[in-house]
């Protein structure tokens, strides 16, 4: 704990760092995404010291735990247990590559979005691939396999192996420094969210207004707002139990819309191949459903509440639609040609 005093507080800090990297982002667009940057190369540096470290130092004797009776390595390999712990492992892993899709809500503001998206999108996705293995077998080659099946913070220990002295530090300062990315990676993207909501008629129209600095401001402070209300809500945990749920719906329904847009608009362009549509578009269809359906059964709580979430913003939308479609035809209405019997 780099600093104890905030221990007791841990909501009133979540809130302070929001409201200050909010703030940050509110001067305008080259300052959130220098600080992106500068927070990825830093958290890079890191973890590449950690790394090196544990393939360069010689690791001194772990001592070898025996898997917790609760612990997937107690449990036989083709059971329902097995198949629960799996998707129970697999929820923090949806969150952490969640980000994968990123890149398309800044779409408009590249250059050549057709050439640089995909590169951006596979490119960051097999980047980080790679690093998580790189990551796991750094930790593999200095603790025991059942060591690192019993540990709750593998990094942490594996830090205190090869870095005795400094090595928790090192852990912590990536911890915070990676929540500061994400942080601010989402005050980001979802203010974009709201921009595109509100340019569709969806939302209020003042979510599409910009500063000088190229930066939503009230899609900023609505969402900033939303995300304060979120940490004050409920624990961390809980969060991401409920985010794993809701990034499924998210998932299924763009998978979904891929097979409705090609059938009712065929002659749409498409700079972006589908590759092996419709298999491959099926496949993971497919898998998002029965990977949401394990997910619910597993913790029925989360299930329940995304869906009272959906429940609750649906009136809201049908209004919003219906809204819409009276703004869109009374214009047409009022630039109609007069009928044959007018004078």
């Amino acid at each position: 704990m780099l600093w104890p005093a905030t221990t007791p507080h841990p909501q009133i800090i979540a809130v302070a760092i929001v409201a200050a990297l909010a703030g940050l982002q509110w001067t305008g667009l080259r300052t959130g995404r220098a600080l992106a940057g500068l927070i990825s190369v830093t958290v890079g540096i890191m973890l590449l010291v950690l790394i090196v470290a544990c393939f360069v130092v010689t690791p001194t004797a772990a001592a070898i735990a025996p898997p917790q009776s609760t612990s997937a390595a107690s449990v036989p390999l083709l059971s329902t247990a097995m198949f629960a712990a799996v998707v129970a492992a697999l929820r923090p892993v949806l969150v952490s590559f969640d980000g994968w899709y990123s890149p398309i809500y800044f779409a408009e503001e590249n250059t050549h979005p057709a050439r640089t998206l995909p590169r951006a999108i596979v490119g960051g996705t097999l980047l980080i691939a790679v690093l998580y293995l790189v990551i796991n077998l750094a930790f593999l080659r200095v603790l025991p396999l059942p060591v690192l099946a019993a540990s709750e913070l593998p990094a942490a220990d594996a830090a205190r192996v090869v870095l005795p002295h400094g090595g928790g530090v090192l852990v912590t300062l990536i911890a915070l420094v990676t929540v500061l990315s994400l942080i601010n990676a989402n005050l980001l993207i979802a203010p974009r969210i709201l921009f595109a909501i509100g340019r569709a008629g969806l939302f209020t129209k003042k979510a599409t207004l910009v500063s000088t600095g190229g930066t939503p401001r009230v899609a900023l402070g609505v969402t900033s707002a939303i995300a304060t209300l979120l940490i004050v809500s409920g624990s961390f945990e809980q969060l991401i139990a409920l985010a794993a749920v809701l990034f499924l719906l998210n998932y299924l329904s763009a998978y979904l819309a891929v097979f409705v847009l090609r059938r009712r608009q065929p002659a749409e362009p498409r700079p972006y191949r589908a590759f092996g549509f419709p298999a491959t578009t099926a496949v993971v269809l497919v898998g998002s459903v029965l990977f949401l359906i394990s997910a619910i059964v597993d913790d029925l709580r989360s299930g329940l509440t995304a869906a009272l979430l959906i429940g609750a913003c649906w009136p809201v939308y049908s209004w919003l639609a219906r809204r819409r479609a009276v703004n869109i035809e009374e214009p047409a209405a009022a630039v109609a040609p007069a009928s044959d019997g007018a004078a």
